[in-house]
Parts: C-alpha cells; structure tokens; sequence
C-alpha cells in the first residue's frame, strides 16, 4: 500500500489489569516493535495498568510548584488591596461610585468629606489611622472659623449702616434655627420608627 513505518520510533502496549502483562510480538519488516509499560500520548502519561496515579502525582506537583512561586504576590496585603482597587475603579457601577465619590448631602456629625481612595493613599504614606486626618482637618477648619469672626467684628465697627445689615442678618439666622430644629424633629421621628 505504500505505507512505510519507522520501527524505531515506533512502541506498542497491552492494557491489561492482570498482574503480569501480556506479551504482544508485533512485527514489520522482519524487525520487532518494542513493548512498553508507560508512554507519552499528547502530553499525557498511560500506563499499561490503566491507572493514572503517577500522571495526577505529576500535575499536582506542577500546580504546588506553580503556586509557591505566585506566594508572595498573594500573601502581600498591599498588592491586595491595590489589586481590588483597580478592580473596582474599572467597573462603572455602584462599587465605582461608593469608593471614588464624594460624599453628597449633609455632614451629620461633622463627618469628613473624604473617599476610601484618600484615606488608603493616607494607609500607604503611613500617616496613620483615619482618626488623625479627620482631628488635622477640624484645627484647620477652626482656624479657619476664628479668622472669619475677627473679619466680622472689625467690620461691624465701620458703619452704622452695618447695624442695620446685621438685623437682616440676624432674621435670617432665626430663619435657619427653625429649620434646623424642624429637621431634627423629623430625624427624631424616623428613629422611633426604625426602632418600632
């Protein structure tokens, strides 16, 4: 037929689950192809057995190898989270929005308008803990406040026309505490409803 095999290349194998195995005489051309117990088969190891446990001993060993070589990218806790950082700040979604925005609204409590991203960078420079940035920027925010009152009083002694601005000022400082206090009530009134 014109079919030429190279019997050096060439191996056979009996598959068999007895004990002793079974001899195969193949022959071409007057030469004998050589039997084998165990061979590679496109990256794979069979055995003449027909078990698999030196080829899952092989790649669980090739997975370990490759996963202490990957340790300290994942024992490292700053890789970490810089890692989940740039996850989130890939995304267009609400995890987007809850790291890199701004906090909206009203302040309660005096609450810092900071995002997670400032205070890591803060983690990373080694400033430390959240608690002292928040303390810094409220002195600053205080000094700010005493240089404005000192503005104000040296200007209420300029006119008398600045009197008559500062009773305009103060009806609308009472303006401002009514709504201040109606907002309170309404808080107030929405935590006794949470708690019920």
């Amino acid at each position: 037929m014109g079919l030429s095999l190279n019997v050096k290349k060439r191996e056979s194998m009996v598959i068999s689950k007895n004990a002793s195995d079974p001899k195969c005489n193949l022959v071409s051309e007057s030469e004998q192809i050589k039997q084998v117990k165990k061979f590679k088969y496109l990256g794979y190891l069979i055995t003449s057995d027909n078990r698999c446990t030196s080829e899952i001993s092989k790649r669980v060993a090739m997975a370990t190898d490759t996963f202490q070589k990957k340790k300290p990218l994942l024992a490292d806790k700053n890789i970490r989270q810089l890692q989940f950082l740039g996850h989130i700040c890939r995304q267009k979604g609400l995890e987007h929005l809850a790291i890199t925005a701004k906090i909206e609204g009203k302040r309660n409590g005096d609450r810092q308008r900071i995002t997670f991203i400032e205070t890591r960078k803060s983690w990373t420079i080694g400033k430390g803990s959240n608690n002292n940035i928040i303390s810094s920027d409220d002195e600053d925010d205080n000094n700010d406040n005493d240089d404005d009152d000192d503005n104000n009083n040296s200007d209420d002694d300029d006119d008398e026309d600045d009197n008559n601005d500062d009773d305009d000022d103060d009806d609308d400082d009472d303006d401002d505490e009514e709504e201040e206090e109606e907002e309170e009530e309404e808080e107030e009134e929405e935590e006794e409803e949470e708690e019920e």
